[in-house]
């Protein structure tokens, strides 16, 4: 990957995650931004890319990950944006829920948003990598550049404490989440 021809190619096959990757974790004015940034970086760096990393994809969001902590974007303004938000998906994209189930969905979703926002980021940046990206514990050890067991750990404190921020005790069996007991 050290030839710009060959790193072109590296651009077109993965410049679509990356962006998504980023617009799950910035404003969509940024979005741009650290994508090219995250690919300039890439290419300088090109020569570090090496053969423990399983596939591009990896290391460019490991880089663009560093991109956006460098740039020091605050999670507190997109907790803001997601509570400005919290509930309208599914009561927009669901009219048959009925107007409690709507108040209630919103206020666990705002519950939610300040739990995310009180987590560690190391273990919400983990717990997004598995929500948002569907990555598993190894990938996202390559991506953050830490052991699998450091990802599963984090994984694991980051659900405890969901759980208890939402009072959630389990599911029956319609996949309906307890709490307290009761549905």
């Amino acid at each position: 990957m050290v030839d710009p021809p060959a790193f072109a190619l590296i651009f077109d096959r993965h410049a679509a995650i990356v962006r998504r990757f980023v617009a799950r974790r910035v404003t969509a004015e940024d979005i741009d931004d650290i994508v090219a940034e995250t690919f300039r970086i890439a290419f300088e760096r090109r020569a570090a890319f090496g053969e423990h990393y399983p596939t591009a994809d990896h290391w460019l969001l490991g880089v663009a990950g560093n991109v956006i902590r460098r740039r020091q974007r605050s999670w507190t303004r997109h907790a803001a944006a997601m509570r400005r938000l919290s509930g309208r998906a599914t009561a927009d994209l669901d009219p048959l829920l009925s107007v409690p189930q709507r108040l209630d969905a919103s206020a666990q979703a705002a519950l939610l948003v300040d739990t995310l926002e009180q987590l560690r980021p190391d273990d919400r940046e983990v717990l997004l990598l598995v929500a948002w990206e569907q990555l598993t514990p190894t990938e996202i050890g390559i991506v953050l550049d830490v052991p699998a067991a450091t990802v599963r750990t984090r994984l694991h404190r980051a659900r405890q404490q969901i759980r208890q921020a939402l009072g959630a005790t389990g599911a029956d069996e319609d996949g309906e989440v307890m709490t307290d007991g009761k549905r």
